[in-house]
């Protein structure tokens, strides 16, 4: 296109700009303005032009442009606030329904078409979904968002370096009227972690990060962290989590509880071959028994909750191998069936 021809399209340009280069936290000058449409669209301006142009678009074309009379120019809303974007980017994470290439191409629209640029920048796609969709709650979009803070690599536009956060850790407890309160753990002990990875599973988030009392990767429920503080001392421990599968650790994972991995056969009534197979996926070797049973094999953390999930499936599942884990398995039974 002629300079001349984009010269007629400048107003579109101008518009374009404000859209990416600014926002409520980032104003731009006339003069920044003049220097971008000269580097990215060879169009040369002058500052009464470009000040008629945002006028124009402030009082015709309703764009809500706060600035003017030698002050720096920003645009102040969008078809959708920032916060409200960043519900809508949990919901496609959260999705069952799209796949990771999908979720991937939405997310970057939005990005791109709604956001500006210092926006984008804090958006990331580091949300792992196990299983299972996450509510979201205005307490828990506020989490998500201090430790997206805390992870970030870029923030306004500069440089980051990824911080320690601090919190304290709640649990449920039954109260004497029946209902489910939330009691601070360790007497209301502050925790101290480095953040890595935010989970989605079964329908909650949960946060690996690396722990600095036990100098060891470990798992919150982020809807459990309350008063999250961002610390200003660099995140530690990524040695310990590079060294993480993020996929296969929360695949071996029931419920984000640890366990020691280790490989078992099950086996299960062949009626169940979906249900295990959305379970195990392809990390796991299935076998034909007969036409009423499979044997599965894969590698699992063991724990409590793996032997609750196998209790689950009454009759219809038996351990198998190893005779370590099997005996375990009897003696959780045994210690149910004292209670009774």
């Amino acid at each position: 296109m002629a300079r001349s021809e984009r010269k007629k399209l400048r107003i579109l340009f101008v518009a374009e700009i404000l859209k990416k280069r600014t926002d409520e936290n980032h104003p731009i000058s006339v003069q920044e303005i003049i220097d971008i449409l000269e580097d990215d669209y060879e169009i040369e301006a002058e500052r009464k032009a470009v000040g008629r142009d945002i006028r124009i678009l402030r009082d015709v074309f309703n764009m809500d442009i706060e600035g003017g009379q030698g002050s720096k120019y920003r645009l102040m809303s969008r078809e959708f606030d920032f916060e409200e974007l960043k519900i809508i980017i949990e919901c496609l994470h959260a999705s069952r329904f799209l796949s990771d290439g999908k979720t991937s191409q939405l997310v970057n629209i939005l990005r791109k078409e709604f956001m500006s640029e210092h926006q984008a920048e804090q958006i990331t796609n580091d949300v792992f979904l196990s299983s299972g969709a996450a509510s979201l709650t205005k307490s828990l979009m506020f989490n998500i968002s201090q430790i997206y803070t805390a992870m970030s690599k870029r923030l306004d536009g500069k440089p980051h370096t990824p911080q320690k956060i601090s919190f304290k850790y709640a649990s449920l407890r039954l109260s004497k009227n029946g209902k489910a309160v939330q009691k601070e753990r360790n007497k209301g002990a502050v925790y101290v972690v480095s953040p890595y990875q935010l989970v989605i599973d079964n329908d909650y988030y949960y946060l690996i990060a690396f722990d600095d009392k036990s100098q060891e990767i470990r798992n919150y429920r982020v809807d459990r962290m309350k008063n999250i503080q961002l610390l200003e001392e660099p995140r530690d421990g990524k040695d310990a989590f590079k060294e993480l599968n993020i996929k296969d650790y929360v695949e071996k994972t029931f419920s984000m509880y640890s366990g020691e991995p280790q490989t078992v056969r099950i086996r299960f009534i062949g009626s169940l071959y979906e249900t295990v197979a959305e379970r195990f996926g392809n990390n796991a070797s299935y076998f034909y028994e007969d036409e009423h049973h499979f044997t599965v094999q894969t590698k699992v953390n063991i724990s409590d909750q793996f032997f609750s999930w196998i209790c689950g499936f009454r009759k219809s599942a038996e351990i198998l191998f190893p005779p370590a884990v099997v005996e375990d398995f009897n003696k959780f039974l045994k210690d149910i069936q004292s209670k009774y």
